[in-house]
């Protein structure tokens, strides 16, 4: 399965309200909160569509069903520098989508923004991210030990980056 990626729209709220509040994607993803209302995510999405420095694209299958979101965000024109990010829903992880993503957001940094160097993050405790960014070549920068509190315990973030010169 080859996905498609089109640019977020504000009428994207509700699948962006599933995806923020889907346990699994909170689990694995770098989110401070749970139980994201949607008026909260409204004003996010509004501010994500308006500001320059955010990128967001639905990731959907082949019949328009979203799979997830694709991240460009904290993108730098000066030092040249994004980070970038994906959620998948669960139907869709292990598939290899993710791997396709950020060659899709490297591409994209690099091609359309300029950017020299991309940044990503994930929790310690998901190896498989770790695992997909490091074999695409990020390389480990740093941990911020105990910067996410979830499921009534601290847990470390791991911070990559890849030079894209």
């Amino acid at each position: 399965m080859r996905p498609t990626l089109r640019p977020l729209l504000l009428q994207d709220l509700p699948f962006i309200h599933e995806l923020y509040n889907e346990p699994s994607v909170h689990h694995q993803a770098v989110l401070t909160s749970m139980d994201v209302s949607l008026e909260k995510l409204e004003a996010l999405l509004r501010y994500w569509l308006t500001d320059a420095k955010h990128l967001h694209f639905v990731i959907e299958d082949v019949d328009g069903t979203p799979l997830g979101l694709s991240q460009i965000f904290e993108i730098d024109r000066i030092n040249r520098t994004c980070e970038v990010g994906a959620l998948l829903l669960p139907r869709s992880q292990g598939k290899g989508i993710i791997a396709l993503l950020h060659e899709h957001q490297m591409k994209v940094a690099r091609d359309v923004l300029g950017v020299t160097t991309i940044h990503a993050q994930t929790v310690a405790y998901n190896s498989h991210s770790l695992h997909v960014l490091e074999k695409l070549g990020f390389q480990q920068q740093g941990i911020r030990k105990r910067a996410l509190y979830r499921d009534d315990e601290f847990h470390d973030i791991v911070q990559c980056a890849k030079s894209l010169v």
